[in-house]
């Protein structure tokens, strides 16, 4: 079974819609929609992100099985290898070691990190501008990626202390992204996150944190530039 294929039947088994399986993960809507389509696929952090809300391995997750028979695994075991073909006893040892590291989700979180940052190249914020219309309740957010092109796609999430997520639209030009995003004193402390698309990977970059917000102001503390 393919990725794409596996992903829809374990959120269908779990019952989650993919606006309710993208807020789980900090991804857009239209980023599980491209996976459920193998329009795209999710970068080695999504991955692991998805293996913890459906419990299950990240071999189980990309559609993988071990299809060599039990009865075959035992006699390369007790000496085939020694009058078989090198090659077969070669394919079983690969295959055990890819399935022994892939098997749980916990050591991957543990050993994957290293390697995200060697093959993801993050893209950074350079610069972030804020200009508040308390008055008619909302933010107009201003921020220039480090990398960034009009391939790319680009939204502003706002996550607040309770965890609920609402996104916001972005338009680039010329290497900065504009967004209004809306406010309400009800929000209580909220984070402000840009999300970028570059086709391949998305990544999510933290902006400002907003707290005791009232009609007069709010606190803040810049997070682009930690």
């Amino acid at each position: 079974m393919k990725f794409n294929e596996k992903l829809i039947s374990l959120r269908r088994a779990k019952g989650l819609s993919q606006e309710q399986l993208a807020n789980q993960i900090n991804v857009s809507r239209q980023a599980v929609s491209k996976w459920e389509t193998a329009e795209s696929q999710p970068d080695l952090a999504k991955l692991i992100l998805l293996s913890d809300v459906f419990d299950s391995s990240l071999d189980e997750l990309c559609g993988r099985k071990d299809e060599t028979p039990e009865a075959d695994i035992i006699q390369i075991d007790t000496g085939r290898a020694e009058t078989g073909p090198v090659w077969r006893w070669f394919a079983a040892l690969v295959l055990s070691l890819i399935i022994g590291f892939a098997g749980g989700a916990t050591l991957s979180r543990h050993l994957f990190p290293a390697v995200i940052q060697q093959v993801i190249d993050p893209i950074t914020i350079s610069s972030l501008k804020l200009y508040p219309e308390l008055s008619n309740q909302k933010i107009r957010v201003l921020f220039s990626p480090s990398v960034a092109n009009e391939n790319f796609s680009f939204y502003v999430q706002k996550v607040d202390s309770f965890g609920q997520s609402s996104t916001y639209p972005v338009i680039y030009n010329q290497g900065t992204c504009v967004s209004d995003v809306l406010i309400d004193h009800l929000d209580g402390d909220f984070t402000l996150y840009a999300v970028i698309n570059d086709g391949t990977y998305e990544h999510t970059t933290g902006l400002i944190q907003i707290s005791g917000l009232d009609a007069s102001g709010y606190n803040f503390e810049e997070l682009w530039n930690q």
